[in-house]
């Protein structure tokens, strides 16, 4: 069942009344909790107990929509489901020496449930932020904006995740990797899909303080407390540009420049490309 463009933010409700109906808002605020915490776990090193409560906070969720009407609700925890597939996704597929070179076996598998979410909630290319005025003059920003991500991200994980010394082969692949997968998939999830949804239900500045911290939480796995803070300050900015703009293009460029600074000029140049 596809849902009505609800892109407005006003609040419907759809299908069977029952008698027993979910409609809080706390509902939401409890799972993005259980996400929260089970990247705790994992940052703290309890991979098993973490992946243990990311799989109950699929099934928790895939059971509250039996009793859940509101579609801004419904939507929003339909969205939440995101990030523990892409948790479970990470764990489970095989490793990779060049480390950006794994993304792709996260990301190619979460473009299938993309495609069946966007499709089910009926989300038009307005809805996601697909359009490309002043794309020129976003460019140059786009730039800066990654650039000054990147070299955040630098200080906090250091060069160990870093892959200096490649070929050009590598560097060419990995571009198109960040292009193409990294950046398009995260910020569909996290900006056109999960701010959308969460600033629809709770207003546009707790969707944005909501989807930063998580966009910040999911990357506990680099065990580096910095490394958590500077992504949660970079999902502000990135959803801060996604809201003042609504441009899709604008963020997978600001995401995609900072991987390439950071996976393969800094690599290469050093902090600061060597300017500083």
């Amino acid at each position: 069942m596809e849902f009505d463009d609800n892109s407005s933010g006003k609040r419907t409700s759809y299908g069977t009344m029952t008698d027993f109906e979910l409609t809080s808002e706390k509902v939401v605020v409890a799972f993005i909790i259980s996400i929260v915490l089970a990247e705790i776990l994992l940052f703290a090193g309890m991979l098993q107990i973490s992946l243990t409560l990311h799989f109950l906070t699929l099934i928790g969720i895939a059971f509250s929509t039996i009793w859940i009407r509101d579609t801004d609700i419904l939507c929003s925890l339909q969205a939440l489901i995101l990030l523990p597939l892409v948790r479970i996704i990470n764990v489970s597929m095989p490793l990779s020496d060049v480390p950006i070179f794994m993304y792709v076996n996260i990301y190619a598998p979460m473009l299938i449930p993309l495609f069946f979410l966007i499709r089910h909630q009926n989300l038009s290319a307005s809805d996601l932020g697909v359009t490309f005025r002043h794309i020129v003059r976003y460019i140059p920003l786009s730039i800066v904006v990654g650039f000054l991500i990147a070299e955040g991200e630098y200080i906090a994980i250091g060069p160990g995740y870093l892959a200096a010394g490649m070929s050009m082969e590598d560097m060419i692949g990995i571009a198109v990797i960040v292009f193409f997968f990294v950046g398009l998939v995260e910020e569909l999830i996290f900006r056109s899909i999960l701010q959308f949804r969460l600033e629809n239900l709770f207003g546009l500045n707790a969707g944005l303080i909501f989807a930063s911290v998580l966009f910040g939480i999911m990357h506990s796995g680099y065990g580096e407390p910095a490394e958590i803070l500077v992504t949660t300050l970079a999902g502000f900015v990135l959803g801060y540009m996604y809201q003042k703009t609504r441009s899709l293009p604008l963020v997978v460029l600001a995401h995609s420049f900072a991987n390439i600074f950071l996976f393969v000029l800094i690599p290469i140049t050093g902090a600061g490309l060597g300017l500083l």
